[in-house]
């Protein structure tokens, strides 16, 4: 006989998915963002003139540089499964720290300064999650704090600093065959990751650590090490990218990157790079900043309120975390 509640949680279970899918899921996940890329960039071809000329192209390359070089640095963190919420003020503090130096001695110590800047801190990020046990998300958010108040103590009290060195602006303003050396920065570091994670060890086991950490430590990875290290990676590009804008502009600010943080999250996870850790790519990564840059100057140049520029791009990251989700679940069913 036929209980009376057959059927009553019918359709409260997922169900399992078919194969098909699972392959469609997996195909958005990893195709996604450059389909969307390719959709944005037609739309606003058709929609504004102004935006398929060279000038605004090579705006929106030099414009990407900042975050683009953060997020590639990001990635290798996130897939890693860590968070780094201090890279923002990295960018500032090594802005500070290299225009200070090199006030006291040359262009070329202030600026490699700054670079140590970034290696010191993201070690310190590291011993902090591997050594003392904190979780990446609290340990960077801390440090973050931390270096806003040691910048003004390395700026002698002030928020800002500014240099009239000579040369000072040779890296932020130069430029070789129309494009700032800033862009050829960022496609450099791109391919650089993109190397270690398609085919180094090292990179191998950024996937390992972050897709299940127990297997990664059976297997014989030092999984502390490989979290540190790419911690230190997120923290050198995180200082380039902030020596690069300090370079142009000439002046530090000692909070002036905090606010490029979370773009450069949401450029890495609407790049299809998982939030758990595991998966993800860093060309999609460029991608991602790529489309997030257009996104903003394609509103811009149809005088469209920044507000639903925020809403559409916070949508975005939604569905992209919602897809990665899917993607698990269904990997796993």
């Amino acid at each position: 006989m036929a209980s009376r509640y057959e059927g009553l949680f019918e359709g409260l279970v997922p169900r399992r998915p078919t194969l098909e899918r699972r392959v469609l899921l997996n195909h958005i996940r990893g195709y996604g963002v450059a389909v969307m890329f390719i959709a944005m960039f037609v739309a606003l071809a058709i929609t504004t003139p102004a935006f398929l000329t060279t000038d605004n192209l090579r705006n929106l390359l030099e414009q990407s540089t900042q975050i683009g070089l953060i997020a590639c640095g990001a990635t290798l963190v996130i897939i890693a499964g860590q968070f780094d919420l201090s890279s923002g003020a990295i960018y500032s503090f090594a802005g500070v720290v290299a225009i200070v130096v090199a006030g006291e001695s040359t262009v070329v110590l202030g600026m490699l300064a700054g670079l140590v800047s970034g290696v010191v801190i993201g070690f310190a990020n590291g011993l902090l999650v591997t050594r003392v046990g904190i979780d990446s998300f609290l340990a960077t958010l801390a440090s973050g704090f931390v270096l806003v108040g040691l910048g003004i103590v390395v700026a002698s009290g002030s928020g800002t600093v500014r240099t009239t060195a000579v040369d000072f602006d040779l890296l932020g303003r130069g430029s070789a065959f129309s494009l700032k050396y800033e862009a050829y920065a960022l496609v450099g570091v791109t391919i650089l990751a993109w190397f270690v994670l398609r085919f180094t060890a090292f990179g191998r086991q950024i996937y390992a650590v972050g897709g299940n950490l127990e297997a990664a430590r059976v297997a014989g990875v030092k999984v502390g090490q490989v979290r540190a290290l790419t911690l230190v990676i997120g923290g050198l590009t995180a200082a380039l990218a902030g020596l690069l804008q300090t370079s142009e502009i000439r002046i530090a600010q000692v909070d002036s990157g905090v606010s490029l943080t979370l773009p450069a999250i949401a450029a890495v996870i609407i790049g299809g790079t998982s939030v758990a850790g595991g998966r993800g790519g860093v060309w999609r990564t460029l991608i991602g900043v790529l489309f997030v840059t257009m996104v903003g100057n394609g509103f811009n140049l149809l005088r469209i309120d920044s507000v639903y520029q925020s809403i559409f791009t916070g949508g975005i990251i939604v569905l992209a975390v919602g897809v990665d989700s899917w993607s698990k679940l269904s990997s796993r069913s």
